[in-house]
């Protein structure tokens, strides 16, 4: 009978290791330097320049309008991301970014959730898992309107 028990009691506990170690896999964190944002349409306006620790708007006085695209490994997902953390930093005025789902041809959304910081220096925007909504095959990205010095450190994301 002692025997049976500490069977059950062993199987319970590989049981319970195997979904804490699911649920810890559950989402697919990632995180990449804002090197990888780049502008709509390269030269209009700004200074947009690309370094291993982030990216730059080096104009005095235009912003610059980026995209930093996020690579989906789940092209299955519905439930859109469990979260997505822009680093950026901000000299002066304010820089507006915007999350999102597309479908498959990136320009139809299907949510978007945009934030707005106003603090000087070094902030995080985060979206949490507003995006929460997304299509089988479609894209995500995070666009933002980057004032002149303003920066785009990191972007940190989790599929679900």
């Amino acid at each position: 009978m002692r025997t049976i028990g500490v069977a059950k009691g062993l199987a319970a506990g590989v049981l319970a290791s195997l979904t804490a170690i699911a649920t810890a896999d559950a989402n697919d964190d990632k995180t990449i330097t804002g090197s990888n944002c780049y502008p709509y349409i390269e030269g209009t306006s700004g200074v947009w320049v690309r370094v291993a620790a982030g990216a730059y708007n080096l104009d005095q006085t235009d912003s610059v309008t980026v995209t930093c695209p996020i690579l989906r490994d789940n092209t299955v997902n519905t439930t859109g991301l469990a979260d997505v953390e822009l680093q950026v930093a901000v000299s002066s005025g304010s820089m507006t970014c915007t999350a999102g789902a597309y479908d498959a041809s990136g320009f139809g959304a299907i949510k978007t959730v945009a934030k707005t910081t106003t603090s000087t220096g070094n902030s995080k925007l985060d979206w949490g898992a507003a995006v929460n909504k997304s299509v089988s095959i479609g894209t995500y990205a995070v666009d933002c309107t980057v004032p002149p010095f303003g920066q785009i450190y990191s972007l940190r994301y989790s599929e679900f």
